[in-house]
């Protein structure tokens, strides 16, 4: 008997147990769709998730290499590589093209001589490409660029000095020196730059293409600089005091590339 009073009210705590949780389920059904979103949101609030979120001001800036080509030719990116692209092109291309008079307007009568030495000077210059190379590791693409710049100002300077001044000879071999390295460092600075910003899938044709055409409009203007040259001012002081000027407003490019890596790193 005793056992048959406990079974009994075994059950009874049973049937308890499912009409409570039944009444439960009832008021939970009952409570406003508006009202459970506030308890379900103050249960989020409570226990918060262990997984971190990431906010808009965390991500990291979409990495150019995968864009295509021509969402890459519009970026601020390549605008930037282009108008550096263009005058120190440009410039390299006017030297190249106008020292043999550059050197004759001086009036010296060595000035084949002086062009010989000049053009040798530009080809060992060469030797210091590994130079760049250990400048781009230890200090980056914007203390490249700011080397590259200053070699292009010194170079245009020293070819501007013999009008007013009785210059030294070793002195106008030592543009030679100063042009050739600024020739080479330029193009492998922007080569660099192309494959870095831009990556591998694209890089022929943001050099050869984008930055090729550049090249070409920069040559062009070459023929305009050299009749201003011969023909109209008889001098070719206008136009590399111009370029010095220009130089210096480059050095914008290089700024603005430390201060994006400078932005990458904050993040």
């Amino acid at each position: 008997q005793d056992m048959d009073i406990e079974s009994v009210m075994a059950e009874i705590r049973v049937e308890e147990i499912q009409m409570n949780e039944n009444e439960f389920d009832e008021e939970i059904q009952e409570i406003p769709i508006d009202e459970k979103n506030e308890v379900q949101r103050g249960t989020e609030i409570a226990n918060p998730p262990t997984t971190p979120t990431t906010s808009v001001d965390d991500k990291v800036e979409e990495d150019l290499t995968s864009w295509p080509f021509l969402r890459q030719l519009r970026t601020t990116h390549f605008f930037g590589v282009a108008f550096w692209s263009f005058f120190t092109l440009f410039g390299a291309s006017f030297v190249l093209g106008s020292i043999n008079d550059q050197f004759d307007s001086i009036q010296t009568n060595n000035t084949d001589e002086l062009v010989r030495i000049f053009n040798i000077l530009i080809l060992t210059s060469n030797l210091l490409a590994p130079v760049f190379g250990k400048l781009v590791d230890y200090g980056g693409l914007a203390t490249a660029f700011v080397c590259i710049g200053a070699l292009g100002i010194v170079t245009y300077l020293i070819l501007i000095l013999p009008a007013f001044y009785n210059v030294p000879t070793w002195l106008l071999y030592v543009s030679g020196v100063t042009f050739g390295t600024f020739r080479a460092w330029n193009s492998a600075g922007i080569t660099c730059y192309a494959q870095g910003v831009f990556g591998n899938t694209n890089f022929g044709k943001v050099l050869g293409i984008g930055v090729g055409g550049i090249y070409i409009l920069s040559s062009a203007v070459q023929y305009p600089a050299m009749y201003l040259s011969v023909q109209k001012y008889n001098s070719f002081v206008p136009i590399n005091i111009s370029l010095v000027v220009v130089y210096v407003i480059l050095f914008a490019f290089p700024t603005w590339i430390k201060y994006n890596e400078r932005s990458k790193d904050r993040k």
